[in-house]
């Protein structure tokens, strides 16, 4: 069993006030991760087909409230998480705690599969070594496998923009990491999404420079 955070009160608190609960880099990160998911999959279209009558405006906000939710399993970890079997654990906790607002979350099945699909499986690998299921292949969904690359990449461009590291050698590993860790086919939409990718992570990079100048800079 693990001991769940003791501040954490699921049955009072709406999706937007469990936001607010993750901590302050994990709330960015996931904004982070739910805009790299939903601009990489709109270079995959005929995927809106695996999940029924969804028109494109739906299935990207579904994609983008997956995204955001992706690492909400983590409310129910320890605050102080040492143990990486716990850490692993994470993506069915998240599922856990969905479950509990379902009713007045989703307004039909098929935009509860994509979020679903999103958080349970966003650790997987199409060579087996992910997690939590260790699932290969076609087994994993590949909506899934867009956000794994989302969230690698959010974590590749900060440590980019920390650092100056050439972002064309990011693109040139996830090519390397094309039937491993991604998919073939999220290679091939990552790199057609590149430049908005970019566009994306040197946005934010300014906006965060602006909010620390202000908040740097006596009135």
């Amino acid at each position: 069993m693990i001991p769940r955070n003791p501040i954490l009160n699921i049955s009072r608190m709406d999706l937007d006030e469990l936001f607010e609960q993750l901590h302050f880099s994990v709330r960015v990160h996931s904004r982070h991760v739910a805009s790299y998911t939903s601009i990489i999959s709109e270079y995959l279209p005929e995927y809106l087909s695996l999940y029924g009558a969804l028109n494109s405006m739906t299935f990207t906000q579904s994609i983008y409230f997956g995204g955001t939710c992706h690492d909400y399993g983590k409310l129910l970890l320890p605050i102080l998480l040492t143990d990486m079997a716990q850490y692993k654990r994470h993506p069915e906790l998240g599922i856990e705690l969905l479950e509990k607002l379902t009713p007045r979350t989703f307004s039909n099945e098929n935009e509860m599969n994509i979020v679903y699909d999103i958080i349970r499986f966003h650790h997987e690998r199409p060579d087996g070594k992910g997690f939590p299921y260790s699932l290969k292949g076609s087994d994993i969904p590949v909506i899934a496998n867009i956000c794994a690359a989302a969230d690698w990449l959010d974590y590749q461009f900060s440590l980019t923009a920390r650092n100056c590291r050439d972002e064309n050698k990011i693109l040139a590993w996830a090519r390397e990491q094309s039937g491993l860790q991604f998919f073939d086919t999220v290679v091939n939409c990552l790199e057609c999404a590149w430049p908005r990718l970019i566009h994306y992570r040197d946005k934010w990079i300014g906006d965060s420079a602006k909010m620390l100048k202000n908040v740097s800079t006596p009135v």
